[in-house]
């Protein structure tokens, strides 16, 4: 089976578009030198946006972190609303 996981999402209407194209999860980037790195906020916007559009079709929601502690991730986690983190570095 293939699951398909698109990052560097950053607006509910780019993540609605992957989402209606059969992304299996969506990657939403914390890495701030990145130019999609997103604030937690931001990222919540997003992340509730989708499970009210989508409800139980929503993606699974990815966090992609490089090199932060447990407990940054586990905060930006819980602010953000993402199901899950990828961990780099």
């Amino acid at each position: 089976m293939t699951v398909i996981k698109i990052c560097g999402v950053t607006s509910l209407d780019d993540a609605l578009l992957c989402a209606e194209a059969g992304a299996d999860m969506l990657g939403l980037n914390f890495y701030p030198p990145s130019p999609r790195s997103l604030t937690p906020d931001a990222a919540r916007q997003i992340t509730d946006g989708l499970r009210q559009a989508l409800g139980e079709d929503c993606p699974v929601l990815v966090g992609v972190f490089v090199n932060l502690s447990v407990s940054e991730i586990t905060r930006i986690r819980q602010i953000g609303g993402l199901d899950a983190a990828q961990l780099s570095g």
